[in-house]
């Protein structure tokens, strides 16, 4: 019996490196270098970043460092992707990268924290048991093991003072590079405050504490308006969310205010934010706000069951979420030790295997009226139901966490001494917002909101050459003889507009 066969396959395949031209296989990355020098990134960085001796400044690191992360590197390792790939780091105007072990002794310094000798860093290890590798030899044991200070070693008040400074001013030019529509909800810029756990692994972070999962962490806090990071927190785990967004409100709220001077304000936040001391930091702000108030809900559910019938205004079934009913409610409610009665907008639903008259409750506190948003919306859907359409886009919001935490490696802190983390963290906002640019304004609308991740494969993963021709003018040459003319159009598309920044 006859078969077929793939007579287009090789016999054989060999390879050799061919020394008569160089290629870089991120010759994409010009889109990221022209949006960087566009924003105006390497000036605003040189103002603001601590001085630092050595071969390399602070300016050159932190510059080093976020064109790695937006090129798909990660950590204190982010400049090597420049590091090892000659013609990228050109496209960047680097002749020379730092290699990680600097850019850790870097951020330290620019932490302000002191270098450490090898004897005040390591002690030994002392007696240990014999232990089998997975060859079943045997392992030989380590010597020394690393001295983990007592206090977590952050970075000093004025140095915090300087990358809050960093990032506000990064924040302020790449929302001015946003579209309107992307910083606004309703007519009010939207800001987000949100906590995570960074978890950790072994036992020479600083400031890890167990967190209520019973894993060693730390606490990180951001504070976004729109999709742009304006001021964070790396704290030990466990920290009190609450009082910690307090504190953030206090230093970034001004940087709000910059991006929005004459714009009206609302806060989106979640249950562990209903607390005495946020709300009344941000009337200190002249902002709005809705917060989930589910910590509240003992006492919250006893009095939903007291509305009369009349009151609830019926939304409907929700096959998406399950739900055979739901309605809306408004009510009144004053949590013990504050100072003004809150209004309540209750949901109240059943599920599609729940008996009839069994509800389920949520609610949420706001300051808004009625007439602080679109009558058009207001008529269509009513207050209390539009309310809790606006605070449902909260979880796209919280989505952008994905860009910091796991594209650009912000789920594993850097490093075990709590200032060198901070520091990186700071780079990883600036990196994050540099993205939010080219997602939201760079690339054409059919990609809006692209993760960073897949910017990199179908952007920057083009293989080039780099030529420098006459007036120092740096010149990519991409190769294009089989890249789809689609993608083709896309990448000239937002090469264009990265220059109108």
């Amino acid at each position: 019996m006859a078969t077929s066969s793939d007579t287009t396959r090789p016999r054989s395949v060999k390879a050799e490196f061919d020394d008569s031209f160089s290629a870089t296989a991120s010759g994409g990355a010009a889109i990221v270098e022209r949006v960087v020098r566009s924003l105006g990134l390497r000036k605003i960085v040189d103002r603001f970043v601590p001085v630092r001796a050595g071969d390399y400044s602070s300016s050159v690191i932190c510059d080093q460092v976020v064109a790695g992360l937006l090129c798909g590197g990660k950590g204190f390792q982010a400049a090597e992707t420049l590091r090892r790939d000659s013609l990228l780091a050109r496209i960047f105007g680097h002749e020379k990268v730092a290699e990680e072990s600097t850019v850790w002794r870097a951020c330290c310094d620019m932490a302000g924290l002191e270098q450490r000798s090898f004897a005040k860093t390591y002690k030994p290890v002392g007696a240990v048991q014999p232990a089998l590798d997975l060859q079943g030899n045997e392992k030989k044991p380590a010597a020394y093991q690393r001295i983990v200070a007592a206090a977590p070693e952050a970075m000093p008040c004025e140095r915090r003072a300087q990358f809050d400074a960093l990032l506000e001013q990064v924040a302020v030019r790449c929302a001015q590079a946003l579209p309107n529509q992307e910083m606004k909800l309703a007519g009010f810029v939207t800001v987000h405050g949100d906590g995570t756990a960074l978890e950790v692994r072994g036992s020479c972070f600083d400031a890890a504490r167990k967190d209520r999962n019973g894993n060693q962490s730390l606490q990180l806090m951001t504070l976004t308006a729109g999709p742009v990071y304006v001021g964070f927190r790396l704290l030990p785990g466990a920290s009190d969310e609450g009082e910690a967004l307090a504190a953030l409100l206090a230093t970034s709220g001004k940087t709000v205010a910059k991006i929005a001077p004459r714009a009206p304000v609302l806060s989106l936040l979640d249950a562990a934010f209903a607390e005495k001391d946020v709300v009344e930091q941000i009337h200190g702000l002249d902002w709005r706000y809705i917060i989930c108030a589910n910590q509240y809900r003992n006492c919250l559910e006893r009095l939903a069951a007291d509305i009369v019938p009349q009151e609830w205004t019926t939304t409907g079934a929700d096959t998406r979420r399950g739900w055979a009913d739901s309605a809306v409610a408004l009510m009144r409610h004053q949590p013990e030790g504050w100072s003004a009665v809150q209004t309540v907008v209750v949901r109240r639903w059943r599920n599609n295997d729940e008996l009839e008259g069994t509800w389920n409750y949520s609610f949420l506190y706001t300051d808004l009226t009625s007439q602080m948003l679109p009558k058009k919306k207001i008529k269509q859907y009513g207050f209390a139901a539009f309310v809790w359409m606006m605070y449902a886009t909260k979880q796209g919001r919280e989505n952008t966490y994905k860009t910091w935490l796991t594209d650009l490696g912000g789920h594993h802190p850097a490093s075990g001494r709590l200032g060198a983390s901070e520091v990186m963290c700071c780079l990883q906002a600036i990196a994050a917002n540099v993205h939010a640019v080219i997602s939201q304004r760079v690339v054409a609308k059919e990609e809006r909101g692209i993760r960073h991740w897949r910017f990199v494969r179908d952007y920057i993963r083009l293989a080039g050459r780099v030529v420098m021709k006459a007036g120092r003018t740096l010149m990519v040459r991409l190769a294009g003889a089989d890249v789809p003319e689609n993608i083709r159009q896309l990448w000239l598309q937002a090469y264009a507009v990265s220059a109108r920044l």
